[in-house]
Order: C-alpha cells, then sequence, then structure tokens
C-alpha cells in the first residue's frame, strides 16, 4: 500500500502548474482577461498620472492651436498630429475625432510627401528632356 501511495505522490508531484489549475476548473486564459480588464479600470493615482495629465493638457493645448492656424498644416505640423492621437490613446485619453484626425493628418502627410518626391522626379525629367534637345539641335 506504502509503494502505491508513493507512485500516485509521484505522479501528482510531475503535474505542472496548469494541469493542476485545469483540474480545479480554473481558466487561466479568461482569468487573465478579467484581471486585464479590471487593472485598465483602475484609477490611475499618484505623480506619474498627475504629470502625464499636464502633458495632455498641452497636447490638447498644441491641437488647438494646429486647428485654428490660418496657413496650410507643413508635413512635420502633420506628423505632430498624428503622433498627438497616438499619445492621446497611450494615455488613455482616446478621443475617437481627435483620431480620427490624426489619420486624416498622417495620410495627408504622406500624400504631401509624395507629391514632393514626384515634382522633384518631374523636374529631373524635365532638365533631362531640355539637356537631350541641346545635344539633338546642335
Amino acid at each position: 500500500m506504502n509503494a502505491e501511495c508513493s507512485v500516485i505522490e509521484k505522479r501528482d508531484s510531475t503535474k505542472t502548474h496548469e494541469q493542476i489549475l485545469e483540474e480545479n476548473e480554473i481558466d487561466t486564459k479568461s482569468l487573465s482577461l478579467r484581471a486585464a480588464e479590471e487593472l485598465s479600470k483602475a484609477p490611475k493615482i499618484g505623480e506619474i498620472y498627475n504629470e502625464v495629465e499636464a502633458d495632455v493638457k498641452n497636447i490638447e493645448k498644441r491641437l488647438k492651436y494646429l486647428s485654428h492656424k490660418l496657413q496650410m498644416l507643413s508635413i512635420n505640423e502633420a506628423n505632430e498630429i498624428a503622433d498627438a492621437a497616438y499619445l492621446l490613446r497611450l494615455l488613455r485619453k482616446p478621443n475617437h475625432e481627435i483620431e480620427m484626425a490624426g489619420q486624416m493628418a498622417h495620410r495627408g502627410a504622406l500624400l504631401m510627401l509624395q507629391a514632393e518626391m514626384l515634382s522633384s522626379k518631374g523636374k529631373e525629367l524635365l532638365e533631362q528632356s531640355k539637356n537631350k534637345l541641346k545635344f539633338t539641335m546642335l
């Protein structure tokens, strides 16, 4: 009988942590998801969060300034808007409209950059065409 108990104990001691949890009907995945959800809803209290809140106010102030700017936004300013929208989301201050504006600014910056590249390439081709005509018309 002691030998039989020893075999059972040895077999039980080789079980993994996950197997023991499964036997006790503890679903670790759903437990992790619930814990993560609760953690994300927990109030953000502490000095770091106070500093972040000040940064959020500065980001919002800058976005407001850019939204009222009369001149066309530069590529750098468009990038700034896109990055600000992303930062606000990371800082758990999401705003759907700001995120959409950030995505639009990002796309706009890409298009403007592509336009600059195309313009540069177009000028280069025009110069090559002019040079080709010079050598042809000699």
